[in-house]
């Protein structure tokens, strides 16, 4: 991944994690990804909340969007036994994002991440 500083989000399978490069070009992809999806940055879907609020008295359920990884190209390594590396093919990969907590999943094939919130982890990289 270009020698770019990266970080490790673990997966369900023991030896097992994905690793995403800490760089301008994914911040801004996740960035858009979650102004895209999350309702304080798309006034339609603000007055759709605003609507459901008042319709049913509660916020909405927790809602998973799933999106378009072929952004990510190049970003997300699966590393195995610590030592196999291998880019991820994006054909294969899933990227969902959880707009009520701003966190993303990667899952590719049986391989399934915990939560991160990139945006905060390249943040806190950066000395922020």
């Amino acid at each position: 991944m270009n020698n770019l500083p990266t970080f490790v989000i673990n997966t369900n399978e023991r030896n097992v994690s994905f690793e995403l490069e800490l760089s301008m070009r994914a911040f801004n992809i996740f960035t858009n990804l979650i102004k895209s999806k999350h309702y304080l940055f798309n006034p339609e879907l603000m007055r759709l909340r605003a609507a459901y609020i008042k319709t049913h008295g509660k916020e909405p359920a927790e809602e998973i969007h799933v999106m378009s990884p072929k952004l990510l190209e190049g970003v997300v390594e699966r590393v195995s036994m610590k030592t196999y590396r291998s880019v991820v093919d994006v054909e294969d990969l899933e990227l969902f994002y959880i707009s009520e907590r701003n966190v993303f999943r990667l899952k590719f094939l049986s391989s399934v991440s915990d939560e991160f919130d990139y945006i905060q982890i390249f943040k806190k990289s950066k000395g922020a």
